[in-house]
């Protein structure tokens, strides 16, 4: 099955791969070829991610959950287009429990943020080849801290692999020329199930009093309510 992932993959590794992938598609100028390519090359990216979900795959995803639930604290690292994911991620979580720290690496800040890894902590790190150096180095700076590493990467050969106490080998799929989204989000919408599934009644109780705080405060549209 792994074998099908790299079929989809754009044409050689490295960021060269993006030019030339975008150029292949700009080279189809038929436009029903280009409708064509658009329905396969989705359908087959949803059909292998579906495939990814097998039953060994579930339950390393379901033990990744269970080593982060036990961390006081859990620390996300990625970075360029794998924050997007990692933002979802933590949008979610934290509304269930506390400790859930979105690592920023701006303005020269990483090694700051990673400070405040303790031992005992996870870090949650994304990255595909070609993989951002900036999470490959605060991977291993995190577990030199002492943190459990849960990696989501396309390679059990990855460069964060080796500090990594769970490996979620995912497969870097392509609709366009880019690397999609799509095969991570589905990895961290199973872990946050399990994270929800192992939760208390306090989860519930932070889960209410969130979003009515938010419909309180007037985050959502409501046509009946009055603004100023």
């Amino acid at each position: 099955m792994r074998n099908l992932f790299r079929e989809e993959i754009s044409l050689g590794d490295g960021p060269s791969r993006y030019a030339a992938s975008a150029g292949d598609l700009i080279a189809a100028q038929d436009k029903s070829e280009v409708t064509d390519r658009a329905q396969k090359a989705v359908t087959n990216m949803l059909s292998l991610t579906t495939e990814l979900f097998d039953q060994s795959f579930i339950k390393a995803i379901e033990a990744a959950a269970a080593t982060m639930m036990e961390c006081p604290t859990i620390h996300l690292i990625a970075f360029r287009n794998n924050h997007a994911p990692a933002f979802f991620f933590y949008y979610v979580v934290r509304l269930l429990r506390k400790g859930v720290v979105l690592v920023d690496s701006s303005h020269g800040m990483l090694i700051d943020a990673l400070g405040a890894i303790e031992p005992g902590d996870c870090a949650l790190v994304i990255t595909y080849e070609p993989y951002a150096k900036d999470a490959v180095n605060a991977a291993n700076l995190a577990r030199e801290a002492g943190a459990k590493i849960i990696a989501i990467t396309d390679s059990p050969v990855s460069p964060v692999a080796p500090a990594a106490t769970h490996v979620l080998v995912t497969p870097r799929l392509d609709v366009s020329f880019y690397q999609s989204s799509i095969p991570t989000i589905a990895v961290l919408e199973a872990l946050i199930y399990f994270i929800v599934a192992r939760s208390g009644s306090d989860a519930v109780e932070r889960v209410s009093r969130e979003f009515g705080r938010l419909a309180l405060q007037g985050a959502y549209w409501d046509e009946h309510r009055k603004t100023s």
